[in-house]
This record gives structure tokens, C-alpha cells and sequence, in this order.
């Protein structure tokens, strides 16, 4: 599979079909430790499959704002999302696909990271930053300026950028509303 399409295919479950032959052949299985285990389940069935079909119709009617829903999270549960992308990364380096994917997946990390990060409790908000600051994600292989990225992406990677220099205090100072959500 391509390895930049993988941003633009959305990691959560319930907007796929699965062949169970596929993923009984490739052991492919939810995390049940945690929240937010469609993240390595994805990478894992994105980086085993030959190919993936799209289909425009919707077939899935989504409720935003439910209660319950992983969107509405606040909590130290969000933490989860850490134990996800690190089982992401582990799954592709045994698998041998890390090379291939790493970019896109530093890049969603990143966005997933700094979206967490505003929606976050504030009283989990600097322990969050923290861990996150000290991630080693090298943010020239992603390129993000010369590559086809959103504004979105753009503006998430360079508030991580910020966060690697700077330390919580002075982020929240030049970032009032992802400090105060």
C-alpha cells in the first residue's frame, strides 16, 4: 500500500468492511488493555493488506457529541492514545513496515497529539504536554511544507514544532485557547 495515502484513510473501525479471512490469516486482533485500539488495528490491517477498496456512498450514519463517544474524553483514559501509537510503531517495526509508514504516522500522531492535547482536562493538560514534548519525532523527515498537507496538518505540526523548543508555561502563553481549551 501506498505509504502516504495511509493519512487520508481514517483509522476508525467502524467506517470499514473487513474480509475475517484476512484478518485470521494475519492474526490481526483489538488491544483489549486499552482505549483508542482501532489505532493499532489499523496500521496493522493498512500495512497487511494488498489493496483497499473505496466506496463513496455512505453507509454509516455517525453520531458526533455522543455520550461516551472517545471525542468527549477528558480524562487521564486519553493517555491511552500514547499506548496505542507505541504499539503502532512496535507492530510496523516487527512487521518491517516501519520504514515505509513512519512519516504518515509520526504526521497522525502528531495531529492526534495536539487535538488530545486541547481537549484534555486541564488539570492533565501539562503531564500530557510534557510527554508528548519529549517524544523523538524528527519533524524534517515529515517535510511538511513541501509535501501536499492541509492547513490543518501544517498548523499541528507546527505547534509541535513549538512544543519541542519551548517548555509548557510559555507554550500556553502563545497558545491560550489549545492551553485553556
Amino acid at each position: 500500500m501506498d505509504a502516504l495515502s495511509y493519512k487520508y484513510i481514517p483509522v476508525n473501525v467502524w467506517s470499514k468492511f473487513y474480509n475475517r479471512e484476512f484478518l485470521t490469516q494475519n492474526n490481526l486482533r483489538f488491544y483489549e488493555d486499552m482505549i483508542y485500539e482501532d489505532v493499532p488495528f489499523w496500521a496493522s490491517v493498512y500495512s497487511n493488506a494488498k489493496r483497499i477498496t473505496y466506496i463513496k456512498t455512505p453507509l454509516y450514519f455517525y453520531r458526533k457529541n455522543r455520550t461516551g463517544a472517545l471525542t468527549t474524553l477528558k480524562g487521564k483514559e486519553v493517555f491511552d492514545v500514547l499506548k496505542a501509537y507505541d504499539r503502532v510503531e512496535n507492530s510496523m517495526k516487527k512487521a518491517g513496515h516501519w520504514e515505509k509508514y513512519h512519516c504518515a504516522i509520526n504526521l497522525l500522531m502528531i495531529m492526534d497529539y495536539t487535538q488530545k492535547l486541547w481537549l484534555l482536562d486541564p488539570k492533565y493538560k501539562e503531564e500530557f504536554y510534557n510527554i508528548i514534548k519529549s517524544l523523538p519525532i524528527n519533524l524534517n523527515e515529515i517535510n511538511y511544507e513541501q509535501n501536499n498537507f492541509s492547513e490543518i496538518e501544517k498548523i499541528s505540526v507546527r505547534k509541535f514544532e513549538e512544543m519541542q523548543k519551548t517548555d509548557y508555561k510559555t507554550f500556553c502563553k502563545n497558545n491560550p485557547r489549545l492551553c485553556n481549551g
